[in-house]
């Protein structure tokens, strides 16, 4: 499944595009959390 595909299903499922964008942000800060540490994205 590719993120593109995912988030494609956080829209559908999630109505409130506030939400979204808080998902969004804390992916986001995941990810860069993981790349400081040198884990897997």
């Amino acid at each position: 499944m590719s993120r593109d595909d995912d988030l494609a299903l956080v829209r559908e499922y999630t109505k409130n595009e506030n939400l979204v964008r808080h998902m969004l942000a804390v992916e986001a800060a995941v990810r860069a959390y993981a790349r400081k540490l040198g884990e897997d994205e």
